[in-house]
């Protein structure tokens, strides 16, 4: 099953208990019919801050696809990585990332920041 498909039987099953998600689009109708129902639902999902693996896994993917294509960056203060640098280079002071939820994201932020790859100065996360 793919991700369209996770998030439409998702979204079904969310409304049947009453949520009232904009539903996805069928398989037999157009390409543009489908992403604009998959936007509007995720958009609809995002605003009411609702969670789910569905939606969990179709941002993951998003996330994954932008950094690696190079689309996304992880936006840091301009200090950080000059901080970063100078307490592991110099001070010996080490780093960690914490993540309060999947630690990806946090790995992909600091790996593909504006200012280059902050990952290897980093020690293993906490999580």
């Amino acid at each position: 099953m793919n991700l369209i498909d996770n998030l439409r039987n998702s979204t079904n099953e969310a409304n049947r208990e009453g949520a009232d998600i904009p539903k996805i689009a069928t398989k037999d109708q157009s390409r543009d019919v489908i992403i604009q129902s998959v936007v509007n639902n995720i958009i609809t999902q995002m605003n009411r801050q609702r969670v789910g693996k569905a939606l969990q896994h179709f941002q993951m993917y998003v996330w994954l696809y932008g950094y690696q294509k190079g689309d996304l960056k992880g936006h840091v203060f301009p200090d950080v990585s000059k901080a970063f640098h100078k307490w592991h280079n110099f001070l010996n002071i080490k780093i960690y990332l914490y993540s309060s939820g999947v630690y990806l994201t946090q790995k992909l932020l600091f790996s593909c920041s504006l200012n280059g790859n902050l990952t290897p100065v980093c020690n293993p996360q906490y999580n």
